[in-house]
This record gives structure tokens, C-alpha cells and sequence, in this order.
């Protein structure tokens, strides 16, 4: 699972969104899966109809009006936006970009990191 931490308003996240849109569709038949995590600035409609507009097939979880949901997710570091976390089949870190960025970010290297990543699996 990549968790994309992002925002309608965002320009960085909207020029991210095609590749992560790509990786979705790419992996989806192996078990890949994006969530899109959404921050408090929009209503859930405008993020729905956003996602509609834009053919994002991937679910997309919006914050609360308090912000709950990112607070949570300030203990992992994510604060900028977009940001980047994914998890293996187990549910843990396999890397975050707020604390990989010796090697480059998720956002970065992505499609390059989960090709590789996926492809280790299946030959393991």
C-alpha cells in the first residue's frame, strides 16, 4: 500500500498525481494498492467529484475538520505535502519519505522503488 498524503490546492501534488495514478493501475492486479490521503482544506464532495473529474480509481480518505486523521500521522513525520509512505503486506514502514532522504524520496524514485520492490516478492 503507498499512502499519498495530499491536496487538491497542492501544485506538487498535482504534478505527482499522474505517476501515482500510474502506479495504481500498473500494480493493482498484483495486490498494489494507493490511498489517497486527503487534508481538511476540501469537503468530501469536492474531493470526490476532484477524484471523479480526474479518473482516480484508488480510494481517497479525507481528514476530519479538526485534522485527526494527519495528526496522527505528524508522529511519522508528515507534515509537507505530498508525501509518501509505503507499507508492506505486513502493514509496516518499508519506507517514508520524511525519514528516507538520504536516498530520495518515495515521490522521487516511486516507480523505479516499487517496481523493484514488487519484483523482489514475487521472486522470494
Amino acid at each position: 500500500v503507498l499512502l499519498d498524503f495530499w491536496f487538491i490546492r497542492c501544485g506538487p501534488c498535482m504534478s505527482d498525481m499522474p505517476s501515482t495514478k500510474l502506479l495504481h493501475q500498473a500494480y493493482e492486479k498484483l495486490g498494489f494498492t494507493v490511498i489517497g490521503v486527503h487534508n481538511k482544506s476540501e469537503s468530501l464532495d469536492t474531493v470526490r467529484e476532484f477524484a471523479e473529474k480526474n479518473d482516480i480509481k484508488y480510494p481517497i480518505v479525507v481528514d476530519t475538520p479538526e485534522g485527526v486523521l494527519l495528526q496522527q500521522y505528524a508522529e511519522l513525520g508528515v507534515f509537507g505535502f505530498p508525501t509518501h509512505i509505503l507499507l508492506g503486506p505486513d502493514g509496516k514502514i518499508i519506507r517514508n519519505d520524511t525519514v528516507n532522504w538520504d536516498t530520495g524520496t518515495l515521490r522521487e524514485l516511486k516507480l523505479e522503488f516499487l517496481h523493484e520492490a514488487i519484483h523482489k516478492g514475487r521472486s522470494d
